[in-house]
């Protein structure tokens, strides 16, 4: 069996992370040194939250065979578009036949 998917990037989401908390940390630095219109525009463009769904760019491809002659075997590699994360790695498991 083998299949692929794109799923979130978890090192895309703490960069976007990190990248939002300063962003709202230099919105709170120019609160009384910019007119509250620029202060509140700079708010009203920071958002909330991040969206981790935003961050659906790390490809998995995976497959699992062998189980007929005894031995499992697994495969799996995953890379992001974006950061260039990259994961991969095989294993084998023997079915215990006694």
């Amino acid at each position: 069996m083998s299949a692929d998917n794109w799923d979130i990037c978890p090192k895309c989401v703490a960069n976007a992370v990190e990248e939002l908390e300063a962003r709202k940390a230099k919105v709170q630095e120019a609160y009384g040194k910019v007119s509250i219109e620029e202060f509140e525009a700079m708010r009203a463009d920071t958002p909330e939250t991040v969206d981790p769904e935003d961050f659906r760019t790390f490809r998995e491809d995976y497959e699992f065979w062998g189980a007929r002659d005894g031995v499992v075997h697994a495969s799996y590699k995953g890379h992001c578009k974006e950061c260039g994360t990259d994961l991969g790695f095989k294993s084998d498991h023997p079915i215990d036949l006694g």
